[in-house]
């Protein structure tokens, strides 16, 4: 069974809000710009909460896939970006190198919910094939 490869697999992240913020107030741009994309700032600016929402995404994902995110890991923090389509649902946007990362899990396909209210934000992610 050591080869098994599920064809769904779930991650689940929650962030305490202020814990994000104080990060990004502690380290500035050089966090922000080492967790998310140029659209994901862009988008979001400086709400705390769709930030630590997106930052909840990513770790989802990356639980989903069965491994980290960041230090130690092939995955890497920009490599997962969340956008929201044209009537404002989020989807998940991989690097090339993240989608062969989902590819050798024996995934396709990554759906992303995402919620927050003022103190907590939380994503789910659901990976199949």
């Amino acid at each position: 069974m050591a080869n098994f490869r599920p064809s769904i697999s779930i991650g689940t992240d929650i962030v305490e809000v202020e814990r994000l913020r104080a990060a990004v107030k502690r380290f500035g741009n050089a966090f922000l710009g080492k967790i998310f994309t140029e659209n994901e700032l862009a988008y979001c600016s400086t709400n705390y909460c769709s930030l630590a929402a997106r930052f909840a995404a990513k770790e989802a994902f990356s639980k989903a896939l069965g491994i980290g995110i960041g230090i130690g890991s092939p995955l890497k923090w920009q490599d997962v970006s969340v956008q929201n389509q044209a009537f404002g649902a989020p989807e998940i946007i991989l690097s090339a190198k993240a989608n062969g990362i989902m590819e050798q899990h024996g995934s396709k396909f990554a759906k992303v919910s995402l919620s927050h209210t003022k103190t907590l934000a939380q994503a789910v992610v659901i990976l199949s094939s």
